[in-house]
């Protein structure tokens, strides 16, 4: 018996794939949204978000339906509020309808308590 080459090896990979689908399973589960939206909104914040986000915040999380985002500043954060229609409707025009419903901007200190 080769203990060295593993499951995957003799399925093809199969096991790595299920792996993947019970973490997306998992993320799903906790509400924290599609993890494939949420690191392509982390990667391109600024051209996906555009003014006023760009360069003023960061997308931390996606919670049923609510971007949760993240000002680099507290004094951002009502700036930010006012745009959160634009942001919905550059979230709907890249991913498609439903997959945010909501915006909810955070002050930088709000996250670490």
């Amino acid at each position: 018996m080769d203990r060295g080459r593993g499951d995957a090896a003799v399925t093809g990979g199969r096991d790595l794939e299920g792996l993947g689908a019970g973490l997306r399973r998992l993320v799903g589960r906790l509400g924290i949204g599609d993890l494939d939206i949420l690191l392509e909104l982390r990667d391109e914040w600024d051209e996906i978000a555009g003014p006023p986000w760009a360069g003023a915040s960061r997308v931390v999380a996606i919670e049923r339906g609510t971007v949760v985002v993240e000002a680099n500043d507290p004094g951002s954060v009502s700036f930010l509020r006012y745009g959160e229609q634009a942001l919905l409707t550059a979230l709907e025009e890249r991913f498609g309808a439903g997959v945010a419903s909501s915006v909810r901007v955070i002050s930088p200190s709000s996250r670490r308590r």
